[in-house]
């Protein structure tokens, strides 16, 4: 009965090895994650923005400006640990109509990481900051997603203004490491 015991668990242990036998093979994955800096505008269309009239019943007060909210930045961005971004606007040449200046106000719409608006900022010829502290986020394109771009015309001087007088220019945006 031993030699028959001793038998079985030699065949048990010899089966057991075939059907345990494998082989494996790896490979490794490398996960690549590049810094990426995108931006653009909802739209190229122009704005324009007016002087306005007192209301009528409001003769003697002073004339103001128009202002347009209807632009959205949109940006995706991936920074390193402890960097951050921002966004500068800049005039591509000053007004040369006296009396006259644009103030721009950037709201990001508080997603993660977007950024924080520099306040009300009156544009020149020189970069200032719009928006800073812009981590890694996507904006999203959607309805009041983005951060919104607020234009106004600012009166600077009334008795310097002149019928008929106008400017174009450029503003410039630009989302980078500052």
């Amino acid at each position: 009965m031993k030699k028959i015991l001793a038998i079985l668990f030699a065949f048990f242990i010899f089966v057991s090895s075939i059907f345990a036998a494998s082989d494996d093979s790896i490979h490794d994955i490398t996960v690549s994650v590049p810094e990426i800096v995108i931006m653009e505008l909802n739209g190229t269309s122009e704005i324009t923005l007016t002087v306005t009239a007192p209301t009528a019943g409001n003769a003697g007060n002073f004339v103001t400006g128009d202002s347009d909210n209807s632009k959205y930045l949109y940006y995706t961005t991936l920074v390193a640990n402890g960097t951050t971004r921002t966004i500068t606007a800049q005039l591509d040449a000053n007004f040369t109509t006296g009396g006259i200046g644009v103030q721009l106000t950037a709201t990001p719409d508080g997603g993660t990481n977007e950024g924080t608006s520099a306040g009300v900022i009156t544009l020149d010829n020189t970069a200032k900051v719009i928006v800073n502290n812009i981590g890694s986020c996507a904006t999203g394109r959607g309805i009041g997603q983005g951060t919104q771009l607020l234009y106004e015309l600012i009166i600077t001087d009334e008795t310097a203004l002149e019928v008929g007088a106008g400017d174009t220019v450029t503003i410039t945006l630009t989302l980078t490491d500052y």
